[in-house]
């Protein structure tokens, strides 16, 4: 996990404060629905969620999305982009 560094103060509204890290890091071949239900019910998902790709987070599960589904998102705007172009 890169370092987190002051993230603007919605930490602390985080359905996940004081959980601590593990199941936001599930270990390969584990489920992170745990997770993803603690941050299905989070008031700053969304903050959550643009943190992690603004900071370029490689790893766990960020406003309910895990670096598969950000990659997938990448790779989806990428094309709706590129068709928009042709």
């Amino acid at each position: 996990m890169k370092q987190v560094e002051a993230l603007g103060g919605w930490e602390g509204n985080a359905a996940c404060a004081g959980l601590g890290f593990a199941m936001f890091f599930p270990k390969l071949g584990e489920s992170g629905a745990a997770a993803r239900k603690v941050c299905a019910e989070c008031p700053v998902r969304g903050e959550c969620g643009r943190f992690a790709k603004r900071t370029g987070q490689i790893g766990g599960i960020w406003g309910g999305v895990a670096i598969v589904q950000r990659q997938r998102g990448k790779k989806t705007q990428w094309r709706q982009n590129a068709a928009t172009k042709l």
